[in-house]
This record gives structure tokens, C-alpha cells and sequence, in this order.
């Protein structure tokens, strides 16, 4: 829905009714992180960090075993999640515009992709720990987030306009997946 800017969310029935954002018997939500989309649609709610839904998933990348900045996880193939904040700001420097922006680079091809609806499918399906846990080479993880942080600053400054201009980029959490 608008050109991938918008997400539709089931919510577990646990989390309904839990979110004052969204109306208390709701299934599926409807969020965007662009502002200016929500003040056109009334069913849309902004995702950003001043939203209840949005700082439970970041409470649950803080979470033991995930220590908010890496986690070995199984997964369909080999490749790994760099999940990072963007934002910009005005003329004035004031920050005005946030997002954020899962970017998975696949082991075998080194491509690299930014992929909300992966990343959003990994949030509603919970990947799991793999069974076997290797220790990999800390140089070879080091090499992958710094193509990832290369495409996340390319992402940042493509989304710049004359009025908009880049602020912070943050990783929040990464995520190696495996066969």
C-alpha cells in the first residue's frame, strides 16, 4: 500500500486491545512511518517512537539473548539484518522526519536489499535460534555491517531533498540468519 510506505499488521491476540493506538478490538492495523501519510488516511497510525507498539519491539531487541545489537537466528538463507533509525531535519536543523530501515545482505551474493516486508514478516513469525550455534569470525561479521552501515548512509542521503537533510543513522540491532 502506498508504493511499500504503509504495513498492515495482524496483531496476536495478546497484543489486542494492549496498544492505545490502535482501537481496542482491533485484528489488523494499519501503520506508516511517514507522518504525512497518516494525517491523509485517519485509519493509518504514525510507527515511530513515540508509538506503544514500536518501543515493545525495541524493548524486545534490548532483550536477554538479543542484547539489542546481534543475534544468530534460522532463517530461510543465509544473510544478515542491519535494522537502523534514519532521520533528517529541517533548514532550521530541527529534526523532523524519522524511519526505520531493515537492510539484509545475503551471504551468497553479497546484494544487498532494503526489505520491509521481510523484516516485518520476522516480527510476526519470531525466527528462531539455530541449534547450532558456531562462533563466527568477527573480522567476517565486522565486513558485513560495514556494507550494511555503506548502504544504510546511500538510503539516508537518496531520501534527502532540498528541504531535508540528513541528521542521525543508528543501528539498532543486527541479526545474522542461517540454513
Amino acid at each position: 500500500m502506498n508504493n511499500g510506505r504503509t504495513l498492515e499488521i495482524e496483531l496476536p491476540e495478546g497484543m489486542r486491545g494492549k496498544f492505545p493506538e490502535f482501537p481496542a478490538r482491533a485484528t489488523v492495523v494499519r501503520v506508516t512511518a511517514e507522518r504525512r501519510i497518516a494525517q491523509r488516511d485517519s485509519r493509518l497510525v504514525p510507527m515511530d517512537f513515540a508509538n506503544a507498539l514500536f518501543r515493545e519491539l525495541i524493548e524486545l531487541a534490548k532483550s536477554p539473548g538479543f542484547n539489542g545489537e546481534f543475534a544468530r537466528l534460522r532463517g530461510k538463507e543465509s544473510r544478515t539484518l542491519g535494522l537502523y533509525r534514519m532521520r533528517w531535519q529541517n533548514d532550521q536543523g530541527n529534526p523532523r522526519w524519522e524511519t526505520l530501515i531493515p537492510i539484509f545482505l545475503r551471504h551468497d551474493s553479497q546484494h544487498l536489499t532494503v526489505d520491509p516486508e521481510a523484516f516485518v514478516d520476522l516480527v510476526v513469525k519470531r525466527a528462531e535460534e539455530p541449534e547450532n550455534v558456531h562462533e563466527q569470525d568477527v573480522s567476517a561479521r565486522k565486513g558485513r555491517l560495514d556494507l550494511l552501515k555503506e548502504r544504510a548512509n546511500s538510503e539516508l542521503a537518496r531520501r534527502c531533498s532540498p528541504l531535508r537533510h540528513p541528521n542521525d543513522l543508528v543501528l539498532l540491532a543486527s541479526a545474522d540468519f542461517s540454513e
